[in-house]
């Protein structure tokens, strides 16, 4: 309360002031936690946050948008925070506090990296989530980061490894918390072959008895990023049985399919098993028809999210021929070995595949007779 002179006349006068006090509490800390890097996945059932990205590895040198990204999360250890700044009205130097509790849009970004950040063609100081525009910024020279989804992407053609760091901020009224996550861009070495380590193995044959074959691959540059190797089976013209039910509808059996290849890895050594599906094999008995397939043997790098083969690498790529053999003119028995000579059934058709010594049966000849 007061007075004041008006006229020669002294008025008393009253000031009221409203006064809005806020209270709020702060987060307990700032975490970054990243889900996927270029080693691998981090979150499981039991973890879904991932693991602590104070170091992130990626890759260049590859098309693999995986090998090439870090995805992140943030955890602030508390929910009950309040009161953060907007990151755009950082940006332009007016700093707006918004009474509201925490979410991922408050974080925003800054690099070491040397040669500055671009929004849109545009230098920029800091990288945060725009609602209303894009969320992709470039780090010139090495990569994307998506702030939408917390993502680097790495660029595909660098030519040297680089390292920088993101350093993440919140901005609580009165505190400024950050992370710093240390990155480093690795150049992706490719499998550049698949060597089979049997190299006189040209095809595999099945039979009613003999349902099981393996091989054994591995990549021939043994420093190579990603030595994985995946097989799978082209079934083609011949690779299925198509039979006919008694209800007038039929059925379609495959030689093999996915749930018919496992495998066993020892070091950069992956044996590849096979096995016939049962039902197949069944009816493959007295099939008449061709029988025969292709087991495609690639390296997991070599296919594309939907698991096609890149054209890339097409020519890399291991085909061996597969056969089911049933004794008939057309999926001829073969002959190995001079045990599969004197095993022989006479009304069946074979085929010699290799040279056998039988000097140690001669004396046994002949083995029959055709009637």
């Amino acid at each position: 309360s007061g007075y004041s002179i008006n006229n020669f006349r002294r008025e008393n006068i009253a000031l009221l002031y409203y006064i809005d006090i806020i209270s709020f509490n702060y987060i307990n800390n700032l975490n970054v936690y990243k889900t996927h890097d270029g080693r691998g996945d981090y979150t499981s059932e039991t973890n879904t946050d991932g693991v602590n990205a104070a170091y992130a590895d990626v890759y260049s040198g590859t098309n693999n948008s995986r090998a090439r990204s870090v995805v992140f999360n943030v955890d602030i250890g508390n929910t009950d925070a309040f009161l953060f700044a907007d990151p755009s009205s950082i940006e332009l130097g007016d700093i707006q506090f918004l009474q509201t509790n925490f979410n991922q849009d408050y974080i925003y970004w800054e690099t070491d990296w040397s040669y500055g950040i671009t929004k849109d063609g545009t230098p920029v100081d800091i990288m945060y989530y725009d609602d209303g525009g894009s969320n992709i910024y470039s780090l010139t020279g090495v990569g994307t980061f998506d702030t939408s989804t917390m993502t680097f992407t790495a660029l595909s053609s660098l030519e040297n490894p680089r390292d920088f760091r993101l350093i993440a901020h919140v901005r609580q009224y009165g505190r400024v918390y950050s992370y710093t996550v240390n990155v480093r861009i690795s150049i992706y070495e490719q499998v550049s072959r698949i060597t089979l380590q049997e190299t006189d193995v040209t095809s595999l044959e099945f039979t009613s008895t003999e349902r099981t074959q393996s091989v054994i691959a591995y990549p021939t540059n043994s420093t190579a990023t990603n030595g994985e190797i995946v097989a799978f089976f082209e079934a083609g013209e011949y690779g299925s049985i198509t039979v006919s039910n008694e209800d007038g509808t039929t059925s379609t059996y495959y030689m093999l399919d996915e749930n018919s290849i496992d495998y066993v890895v020892s070091g950069d050594r992956y044996q590849i098993i096979l096995t016939v599906n049962e039902d197949y094999a069944r009816y493959a008995l007295d099939y008449q028809g061709r029988m025969e397939g292709s087991l495609v043997i690639v390296a997991s790098d070599w296919l594309d999210e939907n698991g096609n083969i890149l054209s890339t690498y097409e020519n890399l790529v291991i085909r061996l021929p597969l056969y089911f053999a049933n004794g008939t003119e057309q999926n001829r028995f073969t002959f190995k070995n001079v045990d599969d000579i004197l095993g022989m059934n006479l009304s069946a058709h074979y085929q010699i595949s290799t040279s056998i010594d039988v000097s140690s049966i001669s004396d046994m000849f002949p083995l029959g007779s055709l009637t």
